[in-house]
């Protein structure tokens, strides 16, 4: 036993002497930029149209920029010719659609083909400037001509005489000749008006009406007197025609044949006690449908007077129809009674928890950064108590002040809306194997957490989650514990039970890092078996060699991987490498435009903030309480720890349910020294097991001498080396955490946009 332990040892020394000698190139250092040069083409493919130029105010990418429209038709046909400069390849949708197919489009003096998409000619041209040339050829004018809606300006000459201005209707087909609707309305001039009606229970209480107009005749202009309802204030109207309301309340609508649909917004001074149709001279609908949209956060209120139906099976817009229907007419007067004003305070907290946590690189804490979302009820101060330290808070994106209540009080912020979205940045400095789940003075709905930790560190399990598959213990199967069983059982028949024993440590350590021999065992295990039973002969002549070849990929995989663990043990970093560059630093988030119920949640609240003093402290503490409207301008606000942008080995965990605030996880950790020993330990063992694999005895003589173990072992030892892949630091650079990083700032947006 003690030769096979020096021989083991023999062994690590030369494998050390190869990681020395390749661990040479590892020190090399590029310059990174110039390396990533090549990769731009890489990222960017399929992806060339992200680059493209936005409308400032705008979110969608333009792609291809059009000119004018110069087009000119006749009863035989007609030519267009277009300026258009695309900034990424890209499809043009031209002029014309299945019956009216253009013909001969050119690029300049080259020909573009042109195929059907989504029902519309189009051609594919490259990034540059072009200048698009077609014909069309018909036996008599068409009615009309459908347009691409990217095309705005038109210089339209219709039998050799320039049209001033082009009739397009919405949905951006260019009128030839009168449209059937406007020969029919000569005959007659009707106007049908249908209305509708949504009653937002809001502060301010808000009327959004739907007037539906259907015309025939001819153009011409209309007073409409019921498009605002009794003491209700203009907000905004939108139309597709000429409209606007005048200084008493009427709609002012310059109208031709068609349906058309105008929206009208308006808010009333208070909340109404009840509400009627208003009264007109002019044409208007006998009933109209008005539906509800409660508040109940703000009152809760009942509806009578009048009759309720069914709003699917009505004309409403599809968005309206959730909500209940009230059919009105000139006698109707909708009644409203206040059950309750306010938050009645039996609402309960209903908040989501995300959490991310960085563990420090000497495992003395960690740094942590929470996402809460939801909706707060009965709290209006959330606060993290010790061992937790609070550093930053921002709601919706603005920094908060954060502060104490008492000397022995936690530090916390006051939460003065319903709806919250919460950012806060801190530490965590207690025991680093138990972490509160929350960390907050409140029960969370929901919870999640994603734990990063530093090279070297290895998480074994995590109790009280209800998930974490990223742990060393829950990446074992059925199927692994069945096949390392199985080599140690076998192990054990072959050699008895010290080494059954140390085949079950060496596999069961090693099976589930990366390069790791697996399934060579069962075959060396099979062909070892029968070369006990088979009698000399042709058939163990063949295992004989099936074994040799075993012997072969066994010592190769082996190898290489003890290099790699003495590597990565000495070197975590070098496990992925290119990930530890990214410096620390807050993430900024600007705050986007409240939504409209945020406004009328805080607009009804009007709760008294705390007085907050000036102070450089980082805590203070609050004594008496004042109406604010907002923080001090000079307050120094708190900025907390800096946040890493590192990710290296993420372990996520979740739970079912609700998460209390005295809930704890506890993890087991082992720190960079423990898997430096295991990673020894596994060079070891397998190193031991590999040698009592190799000392079999084998036939004699002539050039089966090359067939032995020890053959076999100085080939591989001699050619491994030379054939086995680099595994330096820049082996497999750039990474592909890199390049998704280089993606990112090639498509970030402009700061102007």
């Amino acid at each position: 036993m003690c030769s096979l332990v020096r021989s083991s040892l023999t062994l690590l020394g030369l494998l050390i002497c190869l990681l020395s000698v390749s661990s040479v190139s590892a020190q090399d250092s590029a310059d990174i930029p110039e390396m990533l040069q090549p990769w731009k083409p890489w990222v960017l493919h399929g992806q060339e149209q992200k680059l493209c130029p936005r409308v400032q105010g705008g979110r969608a990418m333009h792609c291809i920029w059009p000119g004018t429209l110069e087009l000119e038709v006749d009863s035989r046909g007609g030519r267009f010719e277009l300026f258009v400069e695309a900034f990424a390849q890209t499809w043009l949708v031209l002029p014309g659609d299945r019956m009216l197919w253009p013909q001969q489009v050119r690029s300049g003096k080259t020909a573009l083909p042109v195929v059907e998409r989504e029902g519309m000619p189009q051609v594919f041209l490259p990034e540059g400037k072009h200048r698009i040339r077609g014909e069309f050829s018909w036996a008599r004018l068409p009615d009309l001509l459908p347009l691409p809606q990217s095309l705005a300006l038109i210089n339209l000459t219709l039998n050799k005489r320039r049209v001033t201005l082009p009739d397009r209707d919405e949905r951006g087909r260019l009128w030839l000749k009168p449209s059937t609707q406007e020969v029919d309305a000569k005959q007659q001039e009707l106007l049908q008006v249908t209305v509708f009606r949504r009653l937002v229970d809001g502060v301010p209480f808000q009327i959004e009406s739907r007037v539906e107009l259907q015309v025939s005749g001819a153009p011409r202009e209309v007073l409409l007197g019921g498009g605002l309802l009794s003491d209700a204030v203009p907000l905004g109207l939108d139309s597709p025609i000429p409209a606007r309301v005048e200084n008493d309340g009427r709609l002012r609508v310059q109208l031709r044949p068609g349906t058309w649909a105008l929206t009208l917004r308006s808010r009333l001074p208070g909340a109404p006690a009840q509400l009627a149709m208003p009264r007109f001279e002019s044409a208007w609908s006998d009933t109209e449908i008005w539906v509800f949209e409660a508040r109940p956060n703000l009152r809760l209120v009942e509806l009578s007077g009048a009759r309720l139906i069914d709003p699917q099976q009505t004309r409403l817009p599809a968005s309206w129809r959730e909500l209940p229907a009230y059919k009105i007419d000139r006698e109707t007067q909708l009644i409203f009674v206040e059950k309750r004003r306010g938050d009645s305070g039996q609402l309960n907290d209903r908040l989501t928890l995300q959490r991310t946590l960085w563990l420090d690189f000497d495992g003395r804490g960690y740094t942590l950064q929470d996402r809460i979302q939801g909706r707060t009820g009965k709290s209006w101060r959330l606060e993290m108590p010790a061992p937790g330290i609070l550093g930053r808070v921002a709601i919706d994106g603005t920094d908060q002040f954060i502060t104490k209540i008492g000397e022995q009080g936690a530090a916390g912020i006051e939460v003065r809306s319903g709806k919250l979205d919460l950012t806060a940045d801190g530490r965590w400095l207690g025991d680093r194997s138990s972490i509160a789940v929350g960390g907050w003075s409140t029960v969370f709905q929901e919870a999640s957490a994603v734990l990063n930790l530093p090279p070297g560190w290895l998480l074994l399990d995590v109790s009280g989650a209800d998930r974490a598959p990223g742990t060393w213990l829950k990446r074992w199967s059925l199927l692994d514990l069945f096949l390392v069983l199985l080599v140690a059982i076998g192990a054990f028949r072959l050699w008895g039970w010290r080494w059954g024993g140390v085949a079950l440590v060496a596999i069961g350590l090693a099976w589930h890092e990366g390069g790791a021999p697996r399934w060579v065992w069962l075959h060396l295990l099979a062909a070892a078996a029968l070369m006990r039973v088979l009698p000399a002969g042709r058939a163990r002549l063949w295992i004989s060699w099936y074994r040799s070849l075993t012997y072969v990929v066994l010592v190769a995989l082996a190898l290489v991987f003890m290099v790699s663990q003495v590597r990565l043990g000495l070197y975590p970093q070098l496990a992925r490498p290119g990930e530890m560059s990214r410096p620390m630093a807050h993430k900024v988030s600007l705050p986007a435009h409240p939504d409209r119920e945020l406004i009328e949640d805080r607009a009804v609240e009007m709760v008294a903030k705390a007085e907050l003093g000036m102070s450089k402290e980082p805590v203070v503490t609050l004594s008496s309480r004042v109406g604010i409207k907002q923080q001090a301008p000079l307050l120094q606000l708190q900025t907390g720890p800096g946040l890493p942008q590192w990710h290296w080995q993420r372990v996520e965990i979740g739970w079912n349910g609700t998460v209390d605030p005295q809930q704890m996880i506890h993890l087991l950790l082992l720190p960079p020294w423990v898997s430096l020993l295991l990673c020894f330990l596994r060079v070891l063992l397998l190193g031991l097991l590999l040698w009592r694999v190799l000392d079999l005895e084998e036939p004699q003589g002539g050039w089966r001498r090359w067939m032995r173990p020890g053959g076999v072992l100085g080939v591989c030892l001699l050619v491994v080396p030379l054939v086995a892949p680099a595994t330096s630091a820049r082996a497999d650079f750039p990474s592909e955490t890199l390049l998704k990083q280089l993606e990112e700032r090639l498509l970030e947006p402009p700061e102007c946009g």
